[in-house]
């Protein structure tokens, strides 16, 4: 079957599914937390927010993959930057740094807001 017709599965997720902590703290990822993300090998860090989590955020059957996977995400200066999140991840890589947690009413993507 062609890409063009292919199925895209959806699941929905539980919301203690997603089980992930900042690398090297025991600091949980939660929706809307203010982070850094680091490209260029660290050297352009730019000021991002989680806005994506499964089993937290609306079901978004474009970043939903499986019952043992799926894609979580960072928005950084209008972009998503998408992520892979397996159930047996503890730690994400370190191009991602904690800030601090939300303190305002940002409640990620919208369900059917374009990922840029």
């Amino acid at each position: 079957m062609s890409a063009k017709g292919a199925i895209k599965l959806s699941y929905s997720y539980p919301e203690d599914f997603f089980k992930l902590n900042y690398r090297g703290t025991d600091t949980p990822i939660r929706l809307g937390d203010h982070v850094i993300y680091s490209e260029w090998f660290g050297l352009k860090k730019t000021m991002g927010r989680v806005s994506y989590i499964p089993g937290v955020s609306p079901l978004r059957p474009d970043l939903s993959d499986s019952e043992k996977s799926s894609l979580w995400g960072v928005s950084v200066a209008g972009n998503f930057i998408q992520m892979l999140y397996v159930v047996d991840d503890k730690f994400i890589s370190n191009n991602i740094k904690f800030v601090r947690r939300k303190d305002d009413d940002f409640d990620g993507l919208e369900q059917n807001e374009p990922l840029i």
